[in-house]
Parts: C-alpha cells; structure tokens; sequence
C-alpha cells in the first residue's frame, strides 16, 4: 500500500493521497531548480489532460522544499495546470525516498504502488502504464523497481 499523507495545494487546501483512491495516480517528485523536472513537465501536462478525458488517472505532482510563490509562478509562467502538492518540510519526499529527481511513482486504483519510474519520464510511458493498468496487464517494463 502507498503510504498516505496530507500535504497543501498551491491554494493552501488540504489535499490526501487517499482523495484520490479509485483512480490511477502517478505521484511525481520534482523542484523548479531541478532542469529533468522542468524539461518533462509539458510531457506530464499533456499526459494529464489526456487521462481527465477518461477520468480514472491522474498525475500529482509533489514540490520537494520550495516556497508557494516560487512554484505558483513556475506554473503559471510555463502554463501548467497539473495539480501540486507542496511538501514544505520534505516529510513525503522522505517517506517515498525521492532522494534523486524526477522520481514518479506509479499507483494503482487500489492504492498499492505499481512501480517507480527514475529519472524523466514522458507522456508515451505515462499513457502506456495507465493503458496496461487499465487492462490488468502486469507485463509493461517502464514501471521497474517493482
């Protein structure tokens, strides 16, 4: 089971991990400073929106230690729309070992983690997990660390 946690949205809402039980979450780890966490961004941007049209996945993104107005600014400057969580203390980070970044995990609607994806990630690997979740196909190899 993924560990839960309770972290604030970049409007000060409460948010859980739990929230969003039923539906397939890739959990994203990333910073502003972090240049892999930007370069893939419009690739997590995209992949989301596709996922909303289907509606049983979403990405959620964790900002490690960064302040509100650094972030909310990134996002609004790059047009970004993907829902973050901001991990003020590094507690989730901590928990989930996002030591390196990018780092997304992938969890199912069950709420056990599928996977680790390491590193950059982009929109063809997010949409082949979901699609293989969706399907009750265990064999995908871009989940690994399983």
């Amino acid at each position: 089971m993924a560990p839960d946690f309770t972290l604030e949205d970049l409007d000060g809402n409460k948010v859980s991990l739990s929230d969003y039980r039923g539906k397939i979450v890739f959990l994203n780890f990333w910073a502003t400073w972090c240049i892999y966490c930007v370069q893939e961004m419009p690739d997590l941007e995209s992949a989301n929106r596709k996922l909303a049209e289907v509606g049983d996945a979403v990405i959620v993104t964790v900002n490690q230690m960064e302040d509100r107005d650094t972030v909310r600014k990134f996002m609004e400057d790059n047009k970004l729309t993907l829902p973050v969580l901001m991990d003020f203390t590094g507690e989730v980070n901590y928990i989930y070992g996002a030591v390196g970044i990018p780092l997304t995990y992938v969890i199912d609607k069950d709420g056990s983690v599928y996977g680790r994806i390491p590193g950059r990630t982009n929109e063809e690997t997010i949409l082949k997990i979901a699609e293989a979740l969706r399907n009750g196909n265990d064999d995908t190899e871009n989940a690994d660390d399983r």
